[in-house]
Formats: structure tokens, C-alpha cells, sequence
């Protein structure tokens, strides 16, 4: 076979053909006739690389193993076409290999062996690795560095780190792995400065993950003096945050304990506020373990009192204490200077329970009440009712249903609970609602049920969809035939329907699934 000569090369860009033609060594044919080629390209890993020619010797059909194939034609196609253009006076062998292999002498195939060897660094690894208690760390070195100039350097690395270290790890090369996530660290970080590359923030979580292993290991003092360095210099505020937390959540000695302290103190002064208060609480439990004295943390913490972490700690150790009255003054404090309603919520739930903790019968009412009317949880308004008699509840729920902030839903759940069907059914407007609360409805609301599922799916009907859409019809038609007198309604609106939308199939398609004949 010969191919057609350089016109193949318009099917890559130029990029990709000049690493292409500098690979040409790495090219090991698998086999080969008059119309294929099956071959590997050996690299940062080996790839299956097959070419289908025409009966002109022109490329028909390419593929490739390695992740840029699935986005463009890959260095490893460009490399085998530069081999196969250097190699067309190739003549195809029937040679059985096993035999010809029992039939070369040893010395010869030792030869041959340490030949390849020293040619080929990743074969050359395999077999120290195989017949030997070494590790060659620059093989690793290199192989890693290679990585940073591959087209799809982010699955390359998860490469490296899923198989080569693991591999490391169970050489408890240790240190070795510490040094080249290291290395690692640097080239994500460089990638990192071009704004569509967010997929090499999962590289760092697996960073992550493998300095996290080593902890445990003999390699302990190093991964500390690496967080050290790593939190202080090395990560962007983006991403501090989690080597922050594998650092300050590990490493008790005593004199790992002040480093750390020391690097907070650094740390709080420069780094900006969004982060601030998890350094703030990684400061709180360094003075715990270094043994300071509660009113030194107890100082230390009100400056970032207002920090709802913070403040949760000292309401916690006031409740603990079984100081109320301090853990109430703290949490008045926290809803009135919360930022976010999440952090205020979670504040007013807790004063409710502190009153109803400490007997304050008043208060705890007064809370369900703000939370009614705020949040519009119907456990609460269950547990509102039950501090009221008969007389007194139908007064109060009336200035909640008036006052309350979420006027469909909310007041829907209310209604249905305290049974008031006749205000649920005019307030009902969604076909959610008629479906939760139909059977509740059915009996003695059928005829208004009925009028707002009509006017729902008249609504519907009126506009063209897919047949997702016509299904939901379908869904409501079929709702309405479980109401009494729901059969009629139906079939009216079936037949009106196949006058107004005759030219609908595959709505007409879909309305076959309604249980009644139109």
C-alpha cells in the first residue's frame, strides 16, 4: 500500500501536525494490509490509532483512543501518516512471532531488550519497576512534565495521578509523590490563568486528595511543611479555603499548633472578608488546643462577633452553660445583624426553641408567630393553633392569613388544615394545587373543581406543543373523570376540541390515553 503523498495533511491543524511529526519514534504498527493500519502511538500513555485508506491510497476514515480525537483529528494520526509516508517500501510478514522468538538466542534477545530499553523511557520504567526495588523519580519527573504541553492536559493529569501515583503509593514512595504534586500544583495553577480552563479545578481537588493520603504517612512532616507554604503563598484566595481546612483540621503537635497560629495571625490581616471567617474559627480551636484561657477567646471572638459562625459558637457555649439570658441577648443580637435570611431564620427558630426550652410560654408564641408570617411553614401554624383555644385560634389565624408574605401556597396548607374547603377552592390557580387537593375537594366542591380544571385546560389546549404538553392535558382530562360529574365535562371538551383542533394528530394521538371515548 501506498498512501497519497502530503494530501493528507489539510486534515489537521498546523499545530497539531508539528507535534505530530516530532513523535514519529513513538509509532509501533499493530498490523497492516492494502486498505488499514492499526497501530500505537506510546507517549504520556499509549493510544490505539487506526486509518482507513481508499482504494487511491487517500485517508477515508481516522480514529483514536486519546480524549482530543472526540474534538478534533489528534498528533497521534498526524504521527502515524508522517511514519507511514517514511515507510512506504514496508512489505507485510506472515512471520509467526512466538516462533521466531524461541528461535533467537538469548543473548541475542537480551540484547535486543536492553536496545529498546534505553529507547523507549516508558518500557525502560516498566521493567525497573517489574524486576527491581527501585524507582526511577526523574522518569517520573519527566513524564509529568510532558503532561503540561498535551492538548488535553487536565485528563492527562487525572491520568498521571489515577495510575502512575497510585502505583507510587504502593511503593510508599512518599516523598517522591509529595515533590510531584508539588509540580502539579505549579502547572494547574498555570493553567488556571485562562478563564475556560474551570475544568482544572477538579485536578486540584485530586491534588488535594493525595496530600491528604500522605498525612498518615512517613511523609507527615513534609505534607505540613507543604501546607504551610502552600496556604501562605502558593493558593489563591479561590481556593485557600480547602487546603486551609486539610491544614488547620490536622497536624497536633505542639509546635505544628503555634506555626499555625502564627500563620492565622498573617493570614487575618490580609485576607479579604468573604474568607475571613473560617479563619477566624480555625483561630478559635487553635486556642482551644493550645490551652488558652476561656476569657482570651471569649476577647478574641467578639471582635467577629457579628460573623454568624462565630456567634452560633458563643450561643452554643452560653446554652451549654446553661446561661439563657446571655444566649437569648446573643441570638436578638444575631437576627437583627444577620445579612443573609438563611442566617437570620436559623436564628429566630432557635430563640423560639430557647423560649419553649425555658418555659416562656408568651415569647414562644410570639415567635411562631413572626416565623408564620415571615417563612409560611405550616408546622409552625400547627404548633401556633395548638396554644389557643377553639374561639381564640379562629381570630388569630384570620390576622395570619391578612398579614402573612406567601399568599398562595402557604395559605393553601392552611386551609386544607384547618379545614375551610369553601377559601381553599377560590384560591386554588394551578393545576399542582387541583391535583394535591382533589379528593378533598371532590365531594362536596365537585362543580367549582371542575370550573377551574376546565379553565386550566381549555388554557392549555388553546396553545400548540409537543407531545410532552398534549400529556399534561391528558393528565388533567384524566383527573377531572375521577370527580362526580367529571365524566360530561370531559367528553364536552372532547368533542368541542375535535371540531376547534381537528388538524391536531399528534395531540389527537396523544388524547387516546383519556379514559372515555370522545
Amino acid at each position: 500500500m501506498r498512501i497519497a503523498m502530503g494530501e493528507w495533511e489539510f486534515l489537521f491543524e498546523k499545530k497539531i501536525l508539528d507535534r505530530g511529526y516530532f513523535i514519529t519514534d513513538d509509532v509501533k504498527i499493530i498490523n497492516r494490509n492494502s486498505r488499514q493500519v492499526n497501530a500505537v502511538v506510546s507517549g504520556t500513555f499509549d493510544y490505539d490509532v487506526k486509518i482507513i485508506f481508499d482504494e487511491h491510497g487517500h485517508v477515508d476514515s481516522m480514529s483514536c483512543t486519546c480524549p482530543y480525537f472526540e474534538r478534533d483529528n489528534c498528533k497521534h494520526l498526524a504521527a502515524l501518516l508522517y511514519f507511514l509516508e517514511d515507510d512506504d517500501d514496508y512489505i507485510e510478514s506472515d512471520v509467526d512471532i512466538k516462533e521466531l522468538f524461541e528461535s533467537v538466542s538469548d543473548d541475542k534477545v537480551k540484547e535486543f531488550l536492553f536496545d529498546d530499553l534505553n529507547g523507549n523511557l516508558e518500557l525502560k520504567n516498566k521493567f525497573i519497576m517489574k524486576f527491581s526495588f527501585k524507582v526511577d523519580g526523574d522518569y517520573y519527573k519527566s513524564k509529568l512534565d510532558d503532561i503540561i504541553y498535551e492538548d488535553d492536559f487536565s485528563y492527562e493529569l487525572s491520568r498521571f495521578i489515577y495510575d502512575d501515583v497510585e502505583l507510587l503509593f504502593d511503593r510508599k514512595e512518599y516523598e517522591l509523590i509529595l515533590d510531584l504534586m508539588d509540580d502539579a500544583f505549579i502547572m494547574v495553577c498555570s493553567q488556571l490563568e485562562y478563564p475556560w480552563n474551570d475544568n482544572y479545578y477538579e485536578n486540584l481537588d485530586e491534588i488535594l486528595n493525595v496530600i491528604s493520603k500522605l498525612i498518615d504517612t512517613s511523609a507527615s512532616d513534609d505534607v505540613f511543611d507543604w501546607l504551610m507554604s502552600a496556604v501562605r503563598y502558593k493558593c489563591g484566595e479561590d481556593y485557600i479555603i480547602k487546603f486551609s481546612e486539610m491544614l488547620f483540621g490536622n497536624f497536633d503537635m505542639k509546635y505544628q499548633l503555634e506555626e499555625k497560629y502564627n500563620l492565622l495571625e498573617d493570614i487575618l490581616l490580609k485576607t479579604s472578608s468573604f474568607y475571613r471567617e473560617s479563619y477566624v474559627m480555625f483561630k478559635i480551636k487553635l486556642m482551644r488546643d493550645l490551652g488558652c484561657s476561656q476569657n482570651k477567646i471569649d476577647e478574641f471572638r467578639l471582635k467577629y462577633v457579628n460573623y454568624p459562625q462565630v456567634r452560633q459558637q458563643f450561643i452554643n457555649d452560653a446554652i451549654e452553660a446553661e446561661d439563657y439570658p446571655k444566649a437569648i441577648v446573643l441570638i436578638k443580637k444575631g437576627i437583627l445583624n444577620s445579612k443573609y435570611v438563611n442566617d437570620r431564620h436559623k436564628f429566630q427558630i432557635q430563640l423560639k426553641d430557647l423560649y419553649l426550652k425555658t418555659g416562656d410560654s408568651g415569647n414562644y408564641k410570639k415567635e411562631l408567630y413572626k416565623l408564620i408570617i415571615e417563612y409560611g411553614d405550616i408546622d409552625d401554624y400547627k404548633e401556633l393553633k395548638k396554644q389557643y383555644s377553639k374561639d381564640e385560634w379562629i381570630e388569630l389565624r384570620e390576622d395570619i392569613f391578612i398579614n402573612c408574605k406567601d399568599t398562595n401556597s402557604f395559605l393553601n396548607e392552611c386551609f386544607a388544615y384547618d379545614r375551610l374547603y369553601g377559601r381553599l377552592i377560590e384560591n386554588i390557580h394551578h393545576e399542582y394545587d387541583l391535583s394535591y387537593y382533589r379528593k378533598r375537594l371532590s365531594k362536596n366542591y365537585s362543580k367549582e373543581l371542575l370550573e377551574k380544571y376546565s379553565f386550566i385546560a381549555e388554557h392549555k389546549v388553546s396553545n400548540t406543543g409537543s407531545r410532552k404538553h398534549y400529556q399534561s392535558i391528558v393528565k388533567l382530562l384524566n383527573e377531572m373523570l375521577t370527580v362526580p360529574g367529571g365524566e360530561k365535562v370531559v367528553l364536552g371538551m372532547l368533542n368541542k376540541w375535535k371540531v376547534e383542533y381537528k388538524n391536531r394528530s399528534a395531540m389527537w394521538d396523544e388524547f387516546k390515553k383519556v379514559k372515555v371515548k370522545p
